[in-house]
């Protein structure tokens, strides 16, 4: 039970962790101004994380920086104003970040990091820290790829103890610095823009070759630019558009030029957008970002997030907008894959629970005390719903710990024939029960991996090919030797499997038939389960089926290199 409760609280709180980085990055999209965003970042993820101290240390081209904004728990030393030298941090890290490496220390005591970085982060009194690069893409004059700039560093400190950071905290972090590379490109966007309008002014005699230079500079910029970005009139017709916005929206520029605003914008959002267009006109709002769902030339709604700014001449009349977008699409389904994952495991949950339930309310109630029949076979019931809420919840942290790669492989050479006799030994009693013989022609094909996590695949698939087939079959087992990997085989004589079906039953939860899991006492993670060690085996696993004939489930683990 303790494991249940524990599993739905973490559920809870990443669904309040989810819900808390929209909130940030909608107050960090409120403002353009740097030192706005920068007060806003710390003071929300510290709650968020409940951590002792949060700061933004931003980075200069020879690696040295400085915190500009921070916020921590009373008692705690502050870093701001500090002068911060960390020989280490210049010689090791800094490299490391610049390429979008990600730091999660959970105790610098025990940690692998080089002692002198220690000793630097315990005159803060960190004991644990999680730290996460902020990037910017900056393009030069006439570059094919942009240069991936180190603008500084999110950093959260945890300084009363040690602390181990969760996938779902560094995945936050994570979210959190990529809202903030938007706002601060975007700011900055607007602040050159304006810059270029006022230098126009002030600099007429040099006006022919500034312009050159800044229209070569934007076009760079504009052009390759990773998020899709355009130019949009006064009445929301595109004047210029960038290859990555082509690619989000899959038209080819000539057609896009024909398009407005309007056009490509989902009805309802687009009420939205509308208002926001007439208040940067109106000079109620200086620019900001908003969810949008656009139209792809294919007819289905893309997600993204928008960036929007007005330029004005120096009569502060209202020139053409400049949009930014980033496409989240698959960001939105894999938050809507979590909400559904929530909902079935709440479900799966629930009914063994109510099986217990109901079994022990009659037996406490004491209307079953003459009647020791009925009595025992209430506390079977229990006994089996108690079994499977186990299993479940056994599979279910199996699963995402493979899922999110926190199981080490200790992959070593094994025998196939051992393997497979050991998962043989597993399920024998379970097939001589259900009257099915197991077959294997015996080989000596050597295979490198995690013999453990194989022959968990193995009993979960000679296991199904088992509960599937009919009394007095054969489940048959081959291993083929291939030139790049090698590729076991499990076949039974079962039901078969619908054509439309041999994909997703790899999914969590999926049965071919939804009785399955409670006539089959399955728990709908199995395939799952081994989808994901075969994958991190960086093998392929898939099956081949005929209805009425069996089925055959085969993986492949590649040869070492």
């Amino acid at each position: 039970m303790k494991d249940q409760q524990h599993i739905e609280q973490e559920l809870q709180s990443q669904a309040v962790r989810s819900h808390f980085v929209s909130e940030i990055a909608l107050k960090i999209r409120q403002s353009l101004k740097i030192q706005d965003i920068l007060k806003t970042t710390v003071v929300e993820i510290k709650e968020l994380l409940e951590a002792d101290r949060v700061l933004i240390y931003q980075i200069d081209q020879n690696g040295i920086g400085q915190t500009v904004q921070e916020a921590v728990t009373e008692g705690y030393i502050l870093t701001a104003g500090r002068q911060l030298v960390d020989q280490c941090f210049q010689d090791e890290y800094v490299e490391k970040y610049r390429q979008g490496s990600m730091s999660a220390i959970e105790d610098i005591n025990t940690a692998s990091i080089h002692p002198c970085h220690a000793e630097f982060l315990r005159q803060f009194q960190v004991q644990a820290n999680l730290v996460v690069p902020i990037l910017l893409n900056q393009w030069q004059s006439q570059a094919i790829q942009p240069e991936v700039q180190l603008w500084g560093l999110l950093i959260a400190h945890q300084c009363d103890r040690p602390r181990c950071w969760s996938e779902v905290e560094v995945d936050l972090m994570r979210q959190i610095a990529n809202q903030f590379s938007i706002a601060i490109t975007q700011s900055q966007l607007v602040e050159t823009l304006s810059a270029q309008n006022e230098a126009l002014e002030l600099r007429v005699q040099q006006r022919t070759r500034r312009l050159s230079e800044s229209e070569a500079r934007f076009r760079g910029a504009f052009e390759h630019a990773v998020s899709g970005m355009a130019i949009v009139n006064l009445d929301g017709r595109f004047l210029k558009v960038n290859a990555a916005l082509r690619q989000i929206l899959g038209y080819p520029e000539v057609e896009l030029l024909q398009k407005t605003l309007e056009a490509i914008t989902d009805f309802e959002d687009w009420k939205a957008a509308n208002r926001f267009l007439k208040d940067l006109r109106n000079n109620f709002e200086t620019g900001g970002q908003f969810e949008q769902r656009y139209l792809h030339r294919k007819g289905y709604l893309v997600s993204v997030v928008c960036g929007l700014s007005i330029v004005r001449d120096n009569q502060d009349m209202p020139l053409y907008y400049v949009l930014q977008v980033q496409d989240v699409t698959e960001q939105r389904a894999i938050e809507q894959t979590k909400r559904e994952f929530v909902s079935i495991v709440s479900h799966e949950l629930r009914t063994p629970l109510a099986s217990i339930r109901g079994s022990l309310g009659l037996l406490a109630s004491g209307v079953l005390s003459d009647d020791p029949v009925m009595t025992q076979k209430m506390l079977d019931i229990s006994c089996d719903q108690t079994e499977r809420l186990v299993r479940l919840v056994n599979d279910v942290l199996d699963f995402e710990r493979l899922d999110a790669h926190r199981v080490l492989l200790d992959r070593k050479w094994h025998d196939s024939s051992d393997l497979i006799q050991q998962a043989f030994l597993s399920v024998r009693s379970f097939a001589e029960a259900q009257q099915i013989a197991l077959s294997y022609q015996p080989s000596s094909i050597r295979i490198w991996a995690d013999g453990d996590r194989v022959i968990q695949v193995l009993i979960n698939l000679i296991s199904n090919a088992i509960k599937f087939s009919s009394q007095n079959s054969e489940v048959t087992i081959g291993v083929k030797e291939e030139e790049t990997c090698v590729a076991i085989a499990v076949s039974d004589r079962g039901r078969g499997i619908p054509a439309d079906q041999l994909e997703s039953i790899f999914a969590p939860f999926q049965q071919v038939d939804a009785s399955d899991s409670r006539d089959k006492d399955g728990t709908g993670l199995g395939l799952a389960i081994c989808r994901a060690i075969v994958q991190q085996h960086e093998g392929c696993i898939w099956v081949e089926s005929t209805l009425r004939v069996g089925s055959t489930f085969v993986f492949t683990l590649p040869k070492p290199s």
